[in-house]
């Protein structure tokens, strides 16, 4: 049984399977499937922290000059400069994780946490899962990615941003590729995901699992080999300071296609020890 009794539905409503050929059944006793379950975990961690990232570039800074030149002021003083746009979006930010911090406060009998975007997302991933059960999930699930999207979009509007390939998909029968987006900024909440079926999706902070279960897991682990930008977008480490690591860790490397490729291993002990 769900959250107020119900019976959960036979399929998923978490946006990512409402976006998909077709859903996946929900895990038990909840109203989404374990994708989509993931992938609310990240876009609750990702609008706290673009609810920080909007802040500055509240007065333009940071924006490429073309966008600044076209944010406009209501009720700035003249001459400068205000994103309303950005202004806007932390405004729904702290509204949705204070109205849906507040369901689960009523709900469950709790003291309410801090009136700050990043206290209501933390007491919201501390009930993910009973809120993965609720009623409303996927009107939850829904929102939060749509907000996530125009949040970002907000943050960095020029942003350049690359897609990696991280190889086969580890769901079993999946023909799709696993890729990950590299940002500007390191965000907790960039996701690894499937190009055949945007249910499989995971928070890029599980590289670490998801390496594993793509090469076998166990001893007989198949070497992997990672680019400066892969191994800057799963472990959330800015590029100029893969070399420089690289460098004092001594990581083995392999050139493929006039590319620099660093083994995995070596990646993984280096960042672990920081």
């Amino acid at each position: 049984m769900s959250a107020r009794g119900e019976v959960p539905p036979a399929l998923c409503g978490g946006d990512a399977c409402r976006r998909a050929t077709r859903a996946r059944r929900p895990a038990p006793g909840l109203r989404l499937c374990p994708g989509c379950l993931r992938a609310l975990s990240a876009d609750i961690t990702a609008l706290a922290h673009l609810h920080e990232e909007c802040a500055h570039v509240l007065d333009g800074g940071g924006l490429p000059e073309g966008v600044r030149e076209r944010i406009t002021g209501g009720g700035g003083a003249p001459g400068i400069p205000f994103n309303a746009a950005a202004a806007d979006v932390r405004r729904d930010i702290a509204a949705l994780l204070g109205s849906w911090s507040a369901l689960v406060c009523d709900e469950r009998g709790l003291t309410a946490p801090r009136a700050t975007p990043a206290a209501r997302a933390a007491q919201l991933l501390a009930h993910v899962e009973w809120l993965a059960a609720h009623p409303a999930a996927a009107d939850l699930s829904e929102e939060t990615a749509r907000l996530k999207s125009r949040a970002r979009r907000t943050a960095h509007p020029g942003a350049a941003r690359r897609t990696v390939t991280l190889g086969a998909c580890v769901e079993p029968g999946c023909p799709g590729t696993l890729t990950a987006r590299l940002h500007t900024s390191a965000d907790p909440g960039d996701q690894v995901r499937c190009t055949a079926d945007p249910a499989h999706v995971w928070p890029a902070a599980q590289w670490t699992r998801l390496s594993d279960r793509m090469g076998g897991g166990g001893t007989e682990r198949r070497a992997r080999w990672l680019t400066a930008a892969q191994i800057a977008t799963l472990f959330a480490t800015p590029t100029g300071s893969v070399y420089r690591l690289a460098s004092e860790g001594a990581w083995r490397r392999r050139k493929r296609a006039g590319r620099t490729y660093y083994l995995e291993d070596d990646v993984r002990v280096s960042l672990s020890a920081r």
